[in-house]
């Protein structure tokens, strides 16, 4: 017999790359990440990663170059409360300032390593030459816009890009 599962796909057009400031590349990758890791303004990250864990589900939050995406799945009868924590994520995040701290570590190790691979360093040239500098297809993070993002750049460009968002839900399984 099957379990009666749930998945989907929240997303949030609008939300993404395209609108972060060229100083501050990695602002998007930033809020998405701490959306999922930086807890909520009443629950820690290890608190939520427990409820998720008691309720065999997962909850993901990516963002892209036009939208930002929160993928879940859970058992059908728990779908009430996984929307109520997505929702708690989404609406009152905590953006802690240790996971933020985190984050700029694991994301200047990655430009490090981006600057090691011939084929990473090709491909930026390829999109800065096709996009140019100023596109936001052309554009790369570096580590002086990645230590320039504040917890403060999370906070109001979360306010600013989530306030009256209109997201769109694709929900597949037991409904």
């Amino acid at each position: 017999s099957e379990l009666p599962l749930i998945s989907g796909e929240i997303t949030f057009p609008g939300i993404g790359y395209v609108v972060e400031p060229k100083e501050k590349l990695g602002l998007a990758n930033a809020t998405a990440e701490l959306l999922r890791d930086g807890g909520t303004q009443t629950k820690s990250r290890e608190e939520i990663s427990r409820i998720l864990e008691g309720l065999a589900a997962d909850v993901e939050i990516s963002m892209s170059y036009d939208k930002l995406s929160v993928g879940f799945s859970c058992l059908a009868a728990d779908t009430p409360k996984v929307f109520e924590l997505i929702s708690e994520m989404l609406s009152s995040p905590g953006f802690s300032e240790e996971r933020l701290s985190l984050w700029k570590l694991q994301a200047k190790s990655e430009i490090v390593r981006r600057l090691d691979s011939p084929e990473s360093i090709s491909n930026i040239i390829f999109k800065n030459y096709v996009y140019g500098p100023e596109n936001v297809l052309g554009r790369v993070s570096s580590l002086e816009t990645i230590e320039k993002i504040s917890r403060q750049d999370i906070i109001d460009w979360h306010h600013r890009y989530f306030s009256g968002a209109k997201p769109q839900f694709a929900i597949t399984g037991n409904i």
